[in-house]
């Protein structure tokens, strides 16, 4: 239960990020604006570290931070940068109709490439995420 609270709840803070942008990247470029975004998020990952982990946790060898770097950069800034940016071209209502082909897209990869089989439940959230695309953008 707590973690599908916890879903809920990135669900609907993302929500409210996607559709507040808008006006906000009015008066700042894609690239300033996920910055700050990231910088806010990137705060809020530190605190709670530092709130469950004593310091002496950070002490890794040189390859482990060779690759938190690599996939911050390859998974987390040029990506958020490029949602950035298309956010901005397109608009928040666009953009939150686009973005719903991710799960679909995603359970489309599992099938195709991984030869993962959707059960019931994988069908009905894509049936959701759907009749949710759609709605929105008859609305």
């Amino acid at each position: 239960m707590l973690g599908a609270g916890l879903v809920a709840v990135s669900a609907c803070t993302y929500a409210v990020f996607i559709v507040w942008s808008g006006p906000a990247m009015r008066g700042l470029d894609a690239v300033r604006f996920m910055s700050v975004a990231m910088c806010g998020a990137c705060a809020a990952v530190l605190l709670y570290f530092l709130a469950t982990h004593p310091l002496s946790t950070l002490v890794q060898p040189a390859p482990v931070y060779a690759y938190g770097v690599t996939l911050a950069l390859v998974s987390t800034v040029a990506p958020s940068l490029l949602m950035g940016e298309g956010l901005k071209r397109v608009g928040a209502q666009r953009f939150a109709i686009i973005s719903t082909i991710g799960p679909v897209g995603t359970l489309a990869l599992a099938w195709v490439v991984l030869g993962e089989r959707p059960g019931a439940i994988a069908a009905v959230g894509m049936c959701l995420t759907i009749a949710a695309s759609v709605a929105m953008g008859l609305a």
